[in-house]
């Protein structure tokens, strides 16, 4: 996984010999986000005997992943510093 630490990139890796197109990769998780969220609200959610979440599922999810996101932005930070890149 490629990480920025100041203007240089580190660890920049390949998946199956390729390289990825982070904007190919953005654009297919939010495209399979988008369809989970809304799969529960639609007629097709009787048929596979799904159920929507309450609201409060929906902000603990996102209040999670930001702190996630928050973590690794800190471990990031002092990681290129210990590392002086």
């Amino acid at each position: 996984m490629p990480m920025l630490c100041g203007r240089r990139w580190i660890f920049r890796t390949d998946i199956m010999g390729q390289r990825t197109n982070a904007l190919w990769m953005g654009a297919h998780v939010v495209i399979g986000s988008a369809t989970a969220l809304i799969v529960p609200f639609t007629p097709f959610a009787e048929i596979f005997g799904f159920s929507p979440l309450p609201t409060v599922s929906f902000l603990l999810i996102g209040v999670i992943v930001l702190l996630y996101v928050i973590a690794a932005e800190i471990t990031k930070t002092v990681f290129c510093k210990k590392v002086k890149f």
